[in-house]
């Protein structure tokens, strides 16, 4: 489940920063978070 976690993370490029940045964005955002899944077929 990480490595899926950080390949949707790698693949996004809507956002700028570092991993960690898009990780606690995904975490604060719901709608980044749903955006991120919807962008993966999950």
């Amino acid at each position: 489940a990480t490595k899926m976690a950080l390949t949707i993370l790698k693949n996004e490029k809507t956002t700028k920063g570092s991993m960690n940045l898009k990780r606690l964005k995904a975490g604060w955002d719901e709608k980044y978070l749903s955006q991120l899944l919807q962008e993966n077929n999950f």
